[in-house]
């Protein structure tokens, strides 16, 4: 009997210290940082698949912005 009671003492203690380091605050921002890292992998992965048209919209809005400028008659000529 007192071997099981040393046993489950032994595991007791060991399972007590692996949850203690598991929730340190050390562990705790490692894993967080891990998963910013990987969710900003995942952005950066879907705008490049989607880049080309960011890249046709930005260049089609720069277009709109100019003309409107060019355009606009109570503008100073000077800046045209």
């Amino acid at each position: 009997m007192r071997i099981l009671y040393k046993i489950a003492n032994k595991l007791f203690r060991i399972v007590k210290k692996i949850l203690k380091l598991l929730t340190s605050r050390m562990v705790i921002i490692g894993v967080a940082l891990l998963l910013e890292f990987c969710w900003l992998a995942g952005i950066v992965m879907q705008l490049n698949e989607k880049s080309v048209y960011i890249n046709y919209a930005v260049t089609i809005l720069s277009l709109l912005a100019v003309l409107s400028i060019i355009n606009n008659p109570k503008m100073n000529p000077g800046y045209n």
